[in-house]
């Protein structure tokens, strides 16, 4: 099987650094990693360094490259760029993919799936996925993985079966990887927690911690993960019974001096997610007559942030 990881950063860099530590010029399975700039040249250099929580390790996949007539063909896609990035990314690569190609998109958001059968023009077999983990870039080809947790979800909401033995292979590189038959439940699971987060913490620029401690603030968090669950409800997602206190109670569970990943990005002045979290369920809200009116007020502050 002929694998490529597209987007090389903390989640691509972790998961297909496994896969080539795995399979890398094993005979068996082709990786490629799908990378340009410093990151194409640390890794032509000096290999993918991977500092994870089970040790350290250095990986030369069996191809690294940015030029899509070079990589050709492939049987089976990671992707994880950032979402905002997903459609050119996509673009550039385009052939890569093919008829029989399965993608797994690792992405943030709740229709990622969608978008890349867009782009793709129905191509191959297109799966959504979600990954539970803390890993960034140190630098252009060294990963860092930071805290115990890295697994993977990915399926469909049907049939399973076709996709058993890519589940097996990742299991064998040491990845914690779940097939599921409610992946569209899994990843709005994921996104109630991140996506009203998100959102609260880079408008009030308050930790994790400040804003659990904070009566106004933990009301106003409660209403947001409220409004994205109606949304979901209104898309005939099925969400346990339970989804608010949960979400609420993970919050509290987290270290108090955590910051989230848009958090940052807000206050490092990078590139965001605000459209793909806050701005989309606005956005839905109005697309589909639910009032979500803590996001609509959230999103054109960090509109004015940017």
């Amino acid at each position: 099987m002929r694998m490529a990881i597209v987007g090389l950063g903390g989640v691509g860099g972790y998961y297909g650094g496994k896969l080539a530590r795995c399979y890398s010029q094993s005979g068996a399975h082709e990786v490629i990693f799908v990378a340009r700039g410093k990151t194409l040249q640390a890794i032509k250099a000096a290999g993918l360094k991977v500092k994870a929580q089970d040790g350290e390790f250095v990986v030369r996949p069996d191809l690294v490259s940015d030029n899509p007539q070079e990589i050709g063909k492939v049987d089976f896609v990671l992707v994880c760029t950032k979402s905002y990035g997903l459609e050119d990314s996509l673009a550039t690569y385009r052939g890569i993919f093919g008829a029989n190609t399965v993608t797994v998109s690792l992405l943030n958001g709740v229709n990622n799936d969608k978008r890349i059968a867009q782009v793709l023009g129905g191509e191959g077999f297109v799966l959504d996925g979600l990954v539970y983990i803390n890993a960034g870039i140190l630098e252009p080809g060294v990963i860092s993985q930071n805290g115990p947790v890295s697994k993977l979800i990915f399926g469909t909401n049907s049939d399973l079966s076709t996709y058993r033995p890519l589940e097996a292979l990742m299991k064998e590189a040491g990845i914690d990887a779940h097939l599921v038959s409610d992946i569209t439940t899994q990843v709005w699971i994921k996104y109630l927690f991140i996506c009203p987060l998100a959102g609260i913490t880079a408008m009030r620029k308050k930790s994790l911690g400040e804003i659990n401690s904070s009566a106004a603030d933990r009301q106003m968090l409660e209403g947001m993960i409220k409004e994205a669950k109606a949304v979901a409800d209104k898309q005939g997602v099925a969400l346990p019974d339970d989804i608010v206190a949960t979400t609420l109670k993970r919050v509290g569970d987290y270290p108090a001096a955590a910051r989230t990943s848009m958090q940052k990005d807000f206050e490092a002045g990078n590139k965001t997610e605000l459209d793909v979290f806050t701005g989309y369920i606005s956005r839905a809200g109005k697309e589909l007559r639910v009032p979500t009116p803590l996001h609509d007020e959230v999103y054109q502050a960090l509109l004015n942030y940017c």
